[in-house]
């Protein structure tokens, strides 16, 4: 079959022309969306393992089920979106309902029960009409705020990944220090994360809002940004900076990887943590398991919580990647909805069986659709690239250092932030309030959806005591509704633990 035939098949099934998009740019936003995205897979195998999990086996699944939930969305729905296991919620899996609900043993067994059955009522909440009427029922100007709460916390990660800004006692956050060095015995370990990325922030915004007869400094901002960013990264590695490096057990190493190592190129430790790790000889049986589960009643809070994120981390991401590649129909409806909430749904319900916290639809995504993806070519390109890290994860090693990811996802929040302020009703009070309200309290949880559920809250209360009551569709009641049982359900939790 020629390039011709090829081009015009890729052309025609994933409606690149319609979408005013190319396949060039289709497959350059991927692998920008997968470069920011890829450092999930250490990350994730990182803290689940704090459960007792094989590390190994997490990290390969993690990339298996990531790739089978983007390439499914690809397929299905066409959308530009990258899956993979959500942050944030994986630490509430690990640390609040392993650690201390299921604390003893088998606790990441009966922890990844609780996550499937979580998985299965927002699976079937998904695919019947449900989800569609609830996301249909959200006004515009609410839309605008989820969305502007994306890129303010998009902003944010990138920050504090690259260690620009740090926790502290005393002010909570702060400005931290631009080139780290700490001290190992005699050592002393020099890390200029920080200072590279607030580099590679100036350089990146330039770029991008330069006016300039260089069209294609504006165009390819992101890509000549990270292949820069990446020189100097991998240059600070090999001349014993710390960019990619860790300090284990006292044992100081810079991060890069012994390539001659067989065991790096190849997946272990899978069946290990599949199926609640049965596969391997347990001392319990399932039955067993699931009584322990089931006779504690804060299992059902924590099932009832993990809904609850799930329904509202993937949808505000969904919901400001196709304001921001424009999947809209003539009557202001996403398109291929229902297709799209199957795809990360079935990954969602996937997830717990195969041994890794939720899949969600990832922030990230918003990378490749600012330098123009609007097709599924896109996430279909980033789904290969995971796929290939169950076995060639050192080739992308390289990328997952936060001196290159963390200057792209502040400029793409930035973006997408300034969007849809542009957006905003500045004579609605109500939404002046709600806007403001939800930044910060995205911020400052660092959770979209906590920050999306008090601005709603706030939303409905200005509402309710006003005379445009009527007006709110009953179904954002509700919504709001659920967000005030799931803070107290949260509390409840709190103190039963």
């Amino acid at each position: 079959m020629s390039n011709h035939n090829i081009n015009t098949k890729i052309n025609d099934f994933f409606k690149i022309a319609s979408r005013t998009t190319t396949i060039k740019k289709e497959i350059i936003g991927g692998i920008l969306s997968f470069i920011c995205m890829c450092y999930i897979l250490p990350v994730n195998a990182m803290i689940l393992s704090s459960m007792g999990i094989d590390s190994n086996g997490v990290f390969a699944v993690t990339a298996i089920i990531g790739a089978f939930s983007t390439i499914l969305m690809a397929l299905l729905a066409n959308y530009p979106v990258v899956l993979s296991s959500g942050m944030g919620l994986n630490a509430f899996l690990s640390y609040t309902i392993c650690n201390q609900i299921f604390s003893g043993p088998h606790s990441w067994q009966k922890s990844l029960i609780v996550l499937t059955v979580s998985g299965i009522i927002f699976f079937i909440f998904s695919v019947t009409p449900l989800r569609r009427k609830f996301l249909d029922s959200i006004p515009k100007q609410i839309k605008i705020i989820i969305s502007a709460s994306l890129g303010i916390f998009i902003c944010f990660v990138g920050l504090n990944n690259s260690g620009i800004i740090v926790s502290n006692s005393d002010t909570l956050v702060k400005f931290g220090e631009l080139i780290k060095i700490t001290t190992l015995g005699t050592q002393k370990i020099i890390n200029p994360t920080p200072l590279i990325a607030l580099i590679g922030i100036f350089i990146i915004i330039t770029l991008m809002f330069l006016k300039t007869k260089f069209k294609f400094l504006n165009t390819f901002a992101i890509p000549l940004t990270v292949i820069f960013l990446t020189i100097i990264s991998i240059v600070c590695a090999y001349s014993g900076l710390d960019i990619y490096g860790s300090i284990n057990e006292g044992v100081y190493n810079n991060g890069l990887l012994n390539f001659k190592d067989p065991s790096i190129w190849l997946p272990s430790g899978i069946k290990n943590v599949v199926f609640y790790g049965f596969l391997v000889e347990t001392d319990i049986t399932f039955g067993e398991l699931l009584i322990d589960v089931f006779s504690s009643p804060a299992s059902y809070i924590a099932i009832f919580s993990l809904f609850m994120v799930n329904i509202f981390d993937t949808t505000s991401t969904l919901f400001s990647i196709t304001r921001e590649a424009n999947l809209i129909d003539e009557n202001g409806k996403i398109i291929n909805l229902r297709r799209a909430m199957v795809a990360d749904s079935l990954g969602c319900l996937l997830s717990g069986p195969l041994g890794t916290s939720s899949v969600t639809s990832l922030a990230e995504s918003a990378v490749g659709v600012s330098y123009g993806a609007k097709t599924g070519l896109s996430s279909l390109t980033a789904g290969i690239l995971m796929l290939c890290c169950v076995f060639l994860y050192p080739i992308f090693h390289f990328f997952t250092a936060f001196s290159i990811t963390a200057p792209v996802l502040f400029a793409v929040g930035l973006t997408i932030f300034i969007n849809n302020l542009r957006e905003l009703d500045k004579n609605d009070f109500t939404i002046l309030i709600s806007f403001t309200v939800g930044i910060i309290f995205t911020l400052l949880s660092y959770s979209i959806a906590k920050g999306i559920g008090i601005s709603l809250i706030i939303y409905s209360l200005l509402n309710i005591f006003s005379k445009n009551r009527k007006d709110v569709p009953i179904l954002v009641y509700v919504i709001t509704i659920l967000f005030l049982i799931d803070i107290i359900l949260e509390e409840i939790l709190h103190h039963l633990i």
